[in-house]
């Protein structure tokens, strides 16, 4: 298994292990089947979603083998995306088995008519929220669940046809992490992007990170930036599926000018303020960050002299 296998990853969560197969064909193919096996330790049960290829496969069982190193499993490609027509419940694949009784074939033409689909998926934080009268658009029309229910792992939904409705989605992405806008030079900083549909945060997007100028600052895959040289750059993250994306600028700095988080300081000035004429004072001027440390830069105010008018 381990010379032969290849590793891919859960669907949900992102753990990678490593499997093989019997047979293999990623052609785009509505029942496409798989047998795959893989590790005792790895994190697949009936109804796992697994990232194949360029497709994501549902884990129908998980058979037992005669030893304590291997099981397998047969798995089926999805072939539909739950997006629930208000973006409170987005990017669940599905597998839906049972499209015979939804269309009606007479004189060499296929109809969609009213009738039920079946979607089997993996119960998760996602499909949970998944619930009687939601409606999605897949197929080409519109789909309300009626049931719902999970059986061995796997989460059973039962949809009938309703009339056609145009969803109307607001994709955005917010960038967090960035204190500053300024970073040291060899300074590493992980940033997150969350992508929302209509304000509700969303989950299983692709997004792909990319710097303006790599001379001056790198981004991985995961959103990680590291300062190279002095200057300004771009990083934009991308949301794949939906082809939008969000920019921030950053300032590379050199790393041995300090960088003051912007608007997290506080300003503290004590002396004598019996202030007379003629006289000097001496005041001291302290700044902290907000957690209470000194800032190293305004370390040369203290102690100066102000001479009264």
């Amino acid at each position: 298994m381990k010379r032969e296998g290849r590793i891919v990853t859960t669907y949900t969560g992102g753990t990678e292990f490593r499997a093989f197969f019997r047979t293999r064909d990623e052609h785009e193919n509505q029942r496409e089947t798989i047998i795959m096996y893989y590790d005792v330790t790895a994190p697949v049960r009936p109804g796992t979603l697994v990232i194949v290829g360029y497709g994501v496969f549902l884990a129908l069982n998980r058979e037992t083998t005669e030893n304590d190193v291997y099981y397998k499993s047969t798995l089926i490609k999805c072939n539909g995306v739950f997006n629930e027509n208000t973006g409170i419940v987005h990017n669940v694949p599905f597998y839906a088995g049972n499209l015979k009784s939804s269309i009606s074939v007479g004189n060499n033409v296929i109809t969609m008519l009213n009738g039920n689909i079946e979607l089997i998926t993996e119960e998760n934080s996602l499909s949970k929220q998944i619930d009687i009268c939601q409606a999605f658009n897949e197929f080409g029309r519109t789909f309300e669940v009626t049931n719902k229910y999970t059986m061995d792992g796997i989460t059973h939904i039962v949809c009938e046809v309703r009339a056609d409705q145009k969803t109307d989605f607001v994709y955005t992405i917010k960038i967090d992490g960035l204190l500053n806008s300024s970073v040291p030079v060899n300074s590493v900083i992980q940033l997150e992007a969350t992508p929302y549909i209509n304000n509700n945060p969303t989950t299983g997007a692709t997004l792909d990170w990319k710097s303006s100028d790599n001379y001056i600052a790198t981004v991985d895959g995961t959103g990680k930036i590291s300062g190279i040289s002095e200057g300004e750059v771009q990083i934009i993250v991308t949301w794949v599926e939906k082809d939008i994306s969000e920019t921030i600028s950053i300032t590379v700095v050199n790393a041995d000018v300090p960088v003051i988080p912007e608007s997290t300081y506080t300003c503290t000035i004590t002396g004598n303020t019996n202030l007379k004429n003629g006289y000097r004072r001496t005041y001291t001027v302290t700044f902290t960050d907000k957690d209470g440390n000194i800032t190293p830069l305004y370390n040369f105010l203290k102690e100066m002299p102000y001479e009264t008018l």
